[in-house]
């Protein structure tokens, strides 16, 4: 099979197309052909060697990326849910296991869910990491309730467009942080504001928030603290050193000083519950994935290089299946949008 393999890790490293086996599924996995995978900014990170949590990558070489959408192949011993030829998407756990970017990944069956039939394979395949993190983010580390109000940066990229959605639905007042080009998107999105970053004092004069999420990364958690309400919880995907010091001592200072806006960093978990809630989400027409660009396999390091700008509009896409993908209106190795 055709696999997208790294060797070393570097800034003038690329990843190279290589003829790999294709993998056997053991107990309790499963084998998928792959139709699409998609490119997130940790697969950047990554390839530069600047991934804070490279010490739980696998030993190279190894078959990049996480998450994906195909059909099954073949089924390992002990599962019969399933069947060969049923559409799925997913993504492998946060640490030790990669391989969606190549024609067939194998992959534990609790890591998968039924892809919805609304969805073409490079919708889908947009989905599972962005979509699990905003999902955990919100849900699990800040514990969101409607009627709060909730910040969201990077609002019109891959992880801030699914918090946008998930947030208004839960009956949240959403507010946007991206560029002006942009501020249309977010709006469709679900929130009720949004506020162009590139603007000086974008947010003066405006009330607190009870969760802010950070998918930017442009600003901080005590830069955020001042503009949080009691009680108010800062999730971030991408911490800054004080970040990561604020998420460690959080816990105690929400004992000894209650009401101070606490901190937290995202780690998202693969599958489960999260993963069917939101592909009901998608199968009903509620959760919308926005492809900005499809790149073939060979251009995976074109697509890296892409996400690296930060200038992405919803998800960058793999598409590796050798078929056409009518369901998906997105770009084929063109650019667009700003964060």
């Amino acid at each position: 099979m055709r696999a997208a393999v790294l060797h070393e890790l570097g800034p003038r490293v690329q990843v190279l197309i290589e003829m790999r086996p294709v993998p056997r599924p053991g107990p309790g996995q499963v084998l998928v052909r792959v139709a699409a995978a998609a490119v997130n900014p940790r697969d950047w990170m990554i390839r530069a060697g600047i991934y804070p949590f490279r010490m739980m990558l696998p030993r190279r070489p190894f078959v990049m990326g996480s998450d994906f959408a195909g059909t099954i192949e073949t089924l390992g011993r002990d599962v019969h849910d399933l069947t060969p030829g049923q559409r799925v998407f997913g993504m492998q756990r946060a640490f030790g296991a990669f391989g969606a970017c190549a024609e067939f990944v194998v992959v534990g069956r609790d890591l998968i869910a039924p892809t919805p039939d609304r969805l073409g394979d490079t919708e889908a395949a947009g989905i599972p990491l962005a979509a699990l993190t905003a999902w955990h983010a919100l849900f699990r580390y800040a514990a969101l309730q409607a009627g709060e109000r909730v910040l969201v940066t990077g609002a019109s990229g891959g992880v801030g467009m699914f918090a946008v959605q998930l947030a208004a639905a839960t009956g949240a007042a959403v507010t946007g942080v991206c560029s002006a080009p942009n501020m249309v998107f977010v709006e469709s999105l679900g929130a009720v504001e949004v506020l162009d970053y590139r603007r000086p004092d974008f947010m003066a004069d405006h009330p607190r928030w009870d969760v802010v999420f950070d998918a930017a990364g442009r600003w901080s958690y005590r830069w955020f603290r001042s503009r949080m309400a009691a009680g108010g919880r800062y999730v971030t995907t991408v911490p800054r050193m004080p970040d990561l010091g604020a998420a460690v001592i959080s816990p105690v200072t929400k004992m000894l000083r209650p009401g101070r806006p606490t901190a937290s960093l995202v780690l998202v978990k693969a599958g489960g519950e999260p993963l069917l809630d939101i592909a009901r989400r998608a199968a009903a027409g509620a959760l919308q994935s926005h492809v900005d660009t499809v790149y073939p396999l060979a251009g995976i390091n074109q697509a890296l290089d892409h996400s690296r700008t930060m200038h992405v509009r919803g998800k960058l896409v793999i598409r590796i299946a050798e078929t056409d993908d009518p369901a998906s209106g997105a770009q084929t190795g063109a650019t667009s949008g700003n964060p």
